[in-house]
């Protein structure tokens, strides 16, 4: 792609950082947030188990 236009270039990249960023940002947050769910519903099942004792 050669434009004369740098600064479109310049714009579309940075852009493209941040889109790419924000997509690892989610993806991070989502694995976090399953282990998180993951660590509550073990705990939920202990409980459980308590209360069927």
């Amino acid at each position: 792609m050669q434009t004369k236009n740098k600064g479109g270039i310049g714009m579309v990249t940075v852009t493209d950082h941040l889109s790419c960023a924000v997509w690892k940002w989610r993806h991070v947050t989502m694995a976090h947030g399953i282990l998180v769910n993951v660590k509550i519903f073990k705990k939920f099942q202990e409980a459980i188990k308590d209360m069927l004792k």
